[in-house]
């Protein structure tokens, strides 16, 4: 049996607990990873956390909001993307690399 390689919150009180799941409203396990391994720093981006609904019954597993993102770059390619969103926010044609 494959052993996952993650730290998990059970939800016993209110205060464990993530937000509630977005389809059976019951509350989620705020799960993260134990430690960061080398496949993920291989990739471009992570998560660091993640809500998992428990509920069998329930159709949603895993949910991972965008605020958990971890990305796998240097300051300049961080610069880059943001200058890259605010010009196709802008509605402005982008020229850079």
């Amino acid at each position: 049996m494959r052993t996952l390689d993650i730290e998990q919150d059970n939800c016993n009180n209110d205060k464990d607990c993530g937000p509630p799941c977005p389809r059976c409203a019951r509350p989620m396990e705020v799960r993260q990873h134990s430690r960061i391994r080398e496949k993920q720093r291989r990739a471009a981006y992570y998560y660091a956390k993640w809500y998992r609904c428990n509920n069998t019954s329930c159709r949603t597993r895993e949910v991972m909001p965008p605020e958990f993102i971890v990305w796998n770059d240097n300051p300049a390619a961080q610069q880059l993307r943001r200058l890259k969103a605010i010009y196709e926010q802008l509605g402005i044609e982008w020229r850079g690399s």
